[in-house]
Parts: C-alpha cells; structure tokens; sequence
C-alpha cells in the first residue's frame, strides 16, 4: 500500500565534530612533532584540525583573509577564553558532495601570519573538546622554588625562548609568557624547556572549549526541527482506549509490537513512498535480523526499485512505515522503542557542520495539529558505524519518550528512510518495534518532592518504560534511614557553574579558578551541566519541589572549573582550599594529559579530600573510543575514584543497553571505570526557566517550575554526582574516611553486574549505598567482606552481600 509522504534531505548534527587523534609517541629523544610536549617522559602528539583555525580578529587584512577564504565564524568564538584573546574560531569552506576533498585550513597558518601580521592557531579536535593553544607555558619545578628564583633561573633563555613575562600558578609551578605565540610556538618552548634539568614538566596552556557544554547530553535523540511539508495528512485505525490500574510500581501496556516475523504487517500499519522519488519502500527480509529473530525489515526490500540487502539502495528514495492513530492523551508516559541498522554517510554544510546523507529517522506526530517530534536514527559518523563493539552486531537501541505536547488523542508514529542523489551504499534495516504508556509513573513516593518518585536511580520500580530487574537501583531510601547528612560536610561541583537561586539546592558561596567568589552561570556563557550536576548530588528532600539528591540538602559549592589548563588546576586548589572535603568532577577529557592537573588531583588526594571523575561517554562523537577519558584514567596510580554508567537494567550503558540512548556509552577502556552508577534518564535540578537543558516542554508544560528540572539528563556526568551524593553519606557516618578507605568501600560493596567478576566496563559494579554506608563504622575501621572470585581466583573481585 503506497502512501503519499514528502520527505526532506538536508540534515544538521548540531555540534558534532570531526576529530583529530591523540597518539603518545616514542620516549623522549625521538623525532619531536611541531605540535607536541612531553608528558611522563613520552612525547604526546595533537593533530590539527584541517577545517577548524583559530585567528586574530580586528587587524589589518583580516577580513580579507576571511572573505578570501570563505571562512564561516563559528558560534563557539562567543567563548570568554576566546573572547578576551581576540580570537575568533573559523571553519573550513563547505565540501561539494560525498567525495569532495576539502582544503587543509591547518596550512594556511603561516599565509595568515605572513599576509596580516596577526596571531593563527592550530585547532585541535580531541573527541568532547577543542584544544587551542596560547601565548603562555606552563612550568613545574623539581625543587622548591620561588618567582624571583625562577626568573633568575630562566634569564639566560629569555631572548632565545621569547619568554615575555614570568607570573607564579601553583606550588612550585609557574606560567610563561611569550612572544610571537602563533601556529602553537608554545609546543617548541615546552620542549624545550622540559630538558632543562631544574624543570620537572612543561606543557602548553591551551584553551579547552568542552563541546558537552554546547550540546544536550544525547543529541541524536533530542534534535528537534519543523518541517511543515514533512507531515502529510494521513488517516488510519484509531487506537482504542485502555484502562490502566496501577499497583505498586507502573502498569505498563502495550499498545503496539511488531517482530516483522510474518510477511505482513499487523492491521493499519502501512509502508509507502513519497511520489518523484525513488519507488522502492521498507519490506521484509531474512538477510539479517536483531538478536534471535529471523526477519527485519530493510529499505528498500519493496517496490518497483525495490533491491534486496545489502544493496546498494537507489538514490533519492523517501520512504516510511507509518503506525495506525493512537489515542495518547489518557497515559502519563509514552515510549517508544526500536532497534535499527544502519551506516552513515557525511558532507559538511554551508556552516561547516556534518550533514547526514542516507539516514533513518523516528517522529512521532499530532494528526490535528501536524506538530511533530523526531530522533534520527544514526550517529555522526562518516564510514561503518556498525563497528562499534557495543552495539548488538551492529545493533543499536533507541528509546524515546513522547513529550507532552504530543500524548494527544490522535497520535501517529512514522520510520522513514531517506536518501540523496547520490550513488549509494546499504540500505537501513529495524526490528523489534514497541510502543507502551503507563497512566500514572508517579508511585511509591520517596517524599514530597514530586519528581522524586520518578528517580529510578534511588528506587527502580520500573519507572523508565517498565525497565527493571528486581531491585537493580543504588538503594539509597533505606541507606537514608540509617544516616543523615551532616551539615558539616561540602561539596564542591566543580563544573561551568550552578544555578545561584535554585531553591531546591543548598548552596554555600562559590568560587572561579582564581578564587574570587563566583561560580555562577549567570551572565557568562556557561551551561545548564553544573546545575543539573548539583541536583544528582544534594537536592532537598522533603521541601515539597522537585526532586531529591543521593546526599539530600548536603552544602553545594559551585566552583567555575575555567577554560584553559591551568584554571582546571586553579578550580581543584580553590575547592580544596574553602574547604570542600568532595570533589565531583563530570568533565573527564579535556583532550590531552596535563601533569598541571594531574598535580592538583594528587594534591587534592594528598589533602583527604575525596575526588571522583566521570569515566567518559565513549564514542559520542568521532573518533568513537572508548577510552576512558584523563583524569579519571588516574585511578591507578592514585585514589581518584573513576565512575562510569550502568543502564535501568543494570547493564554497562552502551550503545545497545535497554536505556535505548544510543549515541554514547560508557568509557571503560585502560584505567577505570572503579564502579559504575545508573547513568541515563535522570531527573534533577535544572537553570530556572528556559534557559536550561529543559525549555518548559519536557515535563509538564502546565506547570511554568516544571522548567527548573530536567527529566532527562544523562552520562557518565550523572552517574558522577550520584556517587558524590553516597560518599557524603559514608563521611556523615565517619568523616575521618581517607579517600582510599572510600574508594575502597565502594569497591568492595558494589552489586557485580554485567559479566561476573570486576570487570573493564563496569569495574566493580553498580555502587550500593545501603552496603557502602554499612560497610563503616564509628571508629574508621572497615566492615567490608571479600570473597574470592570464580572467574579470576582473586579475593576481592565479586562482592558477596555482608
């Protein structure tokens, strides 16, 4: 059956980034790169971007050379650290179809230098940051030193190194000011001055805009758009009413599943083409299925143009499987789930973005009203996305949760695919299509907060899409009644600021990386990240708003973690100097080693202070790695706890974990994770109104401090926070923990998950915080029972309930 659908092509992944690679290279004395550094005795290497470059602004010629090469500014220059240098950042010209090479923007460094006198950097593409370098070095020293002892120690090099000015930093480490800084002179002064024999390390001071900041934390599912000519008027069997009788956790119905096991599809489902393109549509195939099953179905398997897979499919096709009308409007909460197939294809647009090609796309649409919500069903990435090894044999998950607006009476569901007018590859394949709603996901009440019965992560009754098995949540009710928090225990969220007038967060003042008192988002460009950060940790419980923390109405301080290298030091000595006795850390990748954090970190470490780091959210974006990100990648040469996530499940989240959040999974690649936490769908606090991650939309519309939470925030950021929040329940058992004796804790009472034993993606397991906080006693001492494990024969690696 043909139906009439007009489909668009053109594509936009809002801050998705082609990336560069970081190698570490031979031992020192091999052949130096120009943009290098030694860190740890071996030489590190960055790659410069070829379509991004960093340069002057408001010099002479520089519009020229701007318009000469059409260059497009992008957003991100808006960037204070950029900003106050005078910087802009531009992109490469756009490329002309799928095999256009583009220009290497990175070799016309010099010609800018040359033709304007002005200052051009190298921009390096390091997976969820940007690095660019400045005008200063970062020095440490072997011994005790003093500024006036290193300007004298540096005299006979400041004509030959360019060295402007010498300014103290931290404990025996000082920043350099150079001359003629442009195309990343910084890398040569570093080496340089590494083999001096008084100078234990020196690195570039880079810039470090963290992409995460300029993007929701999944977004491939939460892109939104309108296109009025996409939704076509379509009519099919109105779904029936269902009641739905709630108990002790949500009743979940299903109101549709399709396995695509028979050669038909069930009765008002229907599979067309839009007309002028290609006649060829979804059909049924046996040439590959998801998990056990022996059929999917695959564009385009039907029609005239119809090929069989793998194809190559024809060009210009706009094809989609269209659901019969649900009546939406009597659920509380609609998901809807697939499992698809697919390879990506990419050009850049005219804004220098990558713009998919042949994709698959979900929307879900009102028939009254034609507004409509969609995910793509594809990750940003140019070649087989299907190698991914956290995939199900290429095998990716999406859950999406219809918003609001859209749980109306007459609601339609479509799967389309598209592709351009150019020659292609393979076709898409889905399976396993299920559509269900629960009328009332508010059940078993934590407390008064009216979120706080949908936060899984404290007490997983299937709250998310009925997603549960047995008790798989970090039991944290029960842990509450066994201890309080106390008032005497802070913790610093050292992220791009917190909320100041939240009023579900108890905050002490915060402060930025030089120690002024700030630490907030308001009139900078910071996020909504160190908000939702905040919430994971500490809300307050029983204030009748919102939602509640792990640590419930424990002391926040905000501390503004910066945009270059040495403010992330700066931020970690501020926080432990205004006496936070935790750290929480959700910015892990800062795209390349820095002995100058790494000193602060074991400061830190050295002070008692607990510090955590996220793990990493794997390959969100190019060059999809898993590996897990620095500094929580310190866990084992210090007590750096690294957290990574775990799904409602209790799987490692991945790219096909139940959670259905597809595009990104948790790193676990070399050092750490040390325990994981339930990472995705997470409930929290939120900037006010609809500056922040939640424009109003998300939750209830009706209710204008339904703005102030988000119902969605996710990563190994979540997960963080969360064990943040249990640490500070140990501490307010026996605050003289050391952070070995908690990292330890956490590790001996972790639930084992995923596969037995500790294992690389999920370490320990899933923290408990009942066990964790059980586990200490009054005296300091350590109530953690070992067991040995099956697997590996090593006592300690499964825990055993106490």
């Amino acid at each position: 059956m043909k139906m009439k659908l007009f489909l668009t092509f053109s594509v936009i992944l809002v801050c998705s980034f082609l990336v560069g690679n970081l190698g570490v290279a031979q031992q020192r004395g091999s052949k130096e790169e120009r943009y290098s550094y030694y860190y740890k005795g071996s030489l590190v290497s960055l790659n410069p971007s070829k379509r991004f470059i960093a340069i002057e602004e408001g010099i002479p010629s520089f519009s020229s050379f701007v318009e000469n090469n059409q260059l497009v500014k992008d957003p991100l220059s808006e960037r204070g650290s950029l900003k106050n240098r005078s910087l802009g950042l531009y992109r490469t010209p756009v490329s002309k179809g799928k095999k256009a090479s583009r220009p290497d923007l990175s070799s016309k460094i010099p010609l800018f230098s040359d033709t304007t006198g002005g200052i051009a950097q190298p921009v390096f593409e390091q997976g969820e940051a940007l690095l660019i370098p400045t005008d200063e070095v970062i020095v440490g020293f072997k011994n005790e030193t003093t500024l006036p002892e290193v300007r004298t120690y540096l005299a006979p090099y400041l004509n030959s190194l360019g060295i402007l000015d010498v300014r103290e930093h931290r404990v025996n480490t000082f920043i350099l000011k150079i001359d003629n800084p442009s195309n990343g002179r910084a890398f040569e002064v570093a080496r340089q001055l590494s083999a001096l024999d008084q100078i234990s390390f020196s690195e570039p001071n880079h810039i470090v805009i963290m992409l995460r900041d300029t993007r929701l934390e999944s977004p491939v599912i939460k892109e939104k758009f309108r296109d009025e000519e996409f939704i076509v008027a379509y009519r099919g069997t109105k779904g029936s009413p269902l009641n739905v009788t709630n108990q002790s956790g949500p009743q979940w119905t299903t109101l549709a599943s399709l396995d695509f096991e028979s050669e038909t599809l069930p009765e008002g489902w229907v599979v067309g083409y839009s007309p002028d393109h290609a006649n060829a549509y979804w059909g049924p195939t046996s040439y590959q299925a998801h998990g056990g099953s022996s059929r999917s179905l695959y564009c385009a398997a039907q029609g005239e143009e119809a090929v069989n897979p793998p194809g190559p499919v024809p060009v210009n096709m706009s094809a989609g499987l269209l659901s019969p009308l649900f009546d939406l409007s009597i659920y509380e909460e609609v998901y809807f789930e697939l499992w698809f197939y697919a390879k990506n294809e990419l050009i850049q647009d005219t804004n220098g973005n990558p713009t998919l090609l042949d994709y698959p796309r979900f929307y879900i649409v009102d028939d009254n009203s034609r507004d409509f919500d969609s995910a793509w069903l594809a990750i940003p990435y140019t070649g087989d996305c299907t190698i991914d090894p956290t995939t199900s044999n290429g095998w990716r998950k999406l859950l999406f949760r219809v918003p609001p607006r859209l749980r109306v009476p007459n609601a339609y569901f479509i799967v389309a695919y598209f592709s351009d007018a150019f020659n292609q590859t393979e076709g898409a394949y889905i399976d396993d299509i299920r559509i269900i709603g629960t009328s009332d996901v508010d059940t078993e009440p934590l407390s008064n907060d009216i979120y706080s019965t949908r936060q899984y992560e404290l007490k997983n009754v299937g709250q998310i899409a009925g997603l549960v098995n047995s008790r798989n949540d970090m039991h944290v009710p029960e842990t509450w009644e066994i201890v309080s928090v106390s008032p005497d225990i802070t913790v610093a969220v050292i992220d791009d600021g917190v909320e100041p007038d939240h009023p579900d967060l108890n905050l002490v003042t915060g402060y930025d990386p030089d120690g002024s008192v700030g630490g907030q988002p308001r009139g900078n460009p910071r996020g909504s990240h160190g908000t939702n950060c905040a919430g994971n940790v500490g809300a307050i419980k029983d204030n009748g708003i919102g939602v509640v923390g792990t640590a419930p109405d424990v002391k926040i301080m905000p501390i503004y973690r910066g945009e270059i290298i040495s403010e992330f030091a700066q931020a970690i000595d501020v926080a432990v100097d205004h006496g936070a006795q935790i750290l929480t850390n959700s910015w892990g990748g800062v795209g390349s080693p820095s002995t100058d954090i790494e000193n602060a970190v074991k400061a830190a470490l050295a002070a008692g202070r607990i510090v955590l780091f996220a793990a990493g959210n794997g390959p969100d974006r190019p060059p999809y790695t898993y590996d897990v990100a620095f500094p929580g990648n310190l866990t084992e040469t210090t007590d750096v706890i690294c957290v990574g996530a775990s799904s409602p499940t209790d799987e490692h989240k991945s790219a096909s974990s139940s959670d259905g959040e597809f595009s990104w999974g948790s790193s676990y690649v070399g050092p750490g994770p040390d325990v994981v936490a339930p990472g995705p769908w997470s409930y929290t606090t939120d900037l006010i109104g609809e500056e922040g991650s939640n424009d109003g939309s998300e939750i209830d519309p009706s209710d204008i401090t339904s703005a102030d939470y988000s119902s969605s925030f996710g990563g190994t950021s979540s997960s963080t926070p969360k064990v943040a929040g249990i640490v500070v329940l140990m501490l307010s058992k026996n605050p003289n923990l050391t952070p070995s004796d908690v990292k330890a804790i956490l590790k001996n009472t972790a639930d084992d998950i995923d596969l037995p034993g500790v294992d690389d993606k999920t370490g320990a397991g899933r923290v408990n915080a009942f066990k964790a906080v059980s586990a200490v006693n009054g005296a300091g001492r350590l109530n953690v029972f070992k067991s040995v494990s099956p697997i590996t024969g090593r006592e300690g690696d499964v825990n055993r309930h106490p």
